[in-house]
């Protein structure tokens, strides 16, 4: 199964975050839409992704768009990656991986525009520079505010997901 493309219905869901609060998804996307964010700690293309995020959460998160970056490691590693790092977007846990799976999530970064709606209004999986600062351009068009932009001289143009090994679930 590939990731979930444009013009899909997200999944809803209902995690935790790192400070035990319950999340969903249908929240989230409350003030217009919502980016949410897969990663792995061990993953070097979500090392150069993390900033960016955070810096998307500074310009748009109050404007209507909120990242919800969601954890493929355990809750404990999860919350003391928040602690350690300092980021400002929030950090979920899928201890299941049930969300993972239900986004078809087979390298991370991956990444989901998601809309008022719940339509997937853009996708992608990967480091990609260039879809990273067309995904910013695009959620500051629809919240009103200027985009920010990962520079050239910030991160190389692409590096490749780690893939994601999930356990098979037992029947």
């Amino acid at each position: 199964m590939a990731i979930l493309a444009a013009g899909s219905i997200a999944p809803d869901f209902d995690l935790a975050d790192v400070e035990g609060e319950s999340r969903s998804l249908g929240g989230a996307r409350a003030g217009g839409q919502a980016l949410l964010a897969f990663f792995s700690l061990e993953c070097r293309a979500c090392d150069l992704s993390y900033l960016f995020w955070d810096r998307m959460t500074e310009a748009y998160g109050d404007a209507g768009c909120p990242v919800l970056a969601i954890s493929l490691d355990s809750s404990e590693a999860a919350h003391d990656f928040w602690d350690r790092s300092g980021v400002s977007f929030t950090v979920l846990a899928d201890p299941g991986h049930g969300v993972t799976r239900a986004y078809g999530i087979e390298c991370t970064p991956a990444l989901f525009l998601v809309d008022a709606g719940g339509t997937i209004v853009a996708s992608h999986d990967a480091f990609d520079r260039a879809a990273l600062n067309a995904l910013s351009q695009a959620i500051a068009e629809r919240v009103g505010e200027p985009a920010v932009e990962l520079g050239e001289d910030e991160a190389p143009a692409f590096s490749p997901g780690c893939v994601v090994h999930l356990a098979t679930e037992q029947g």
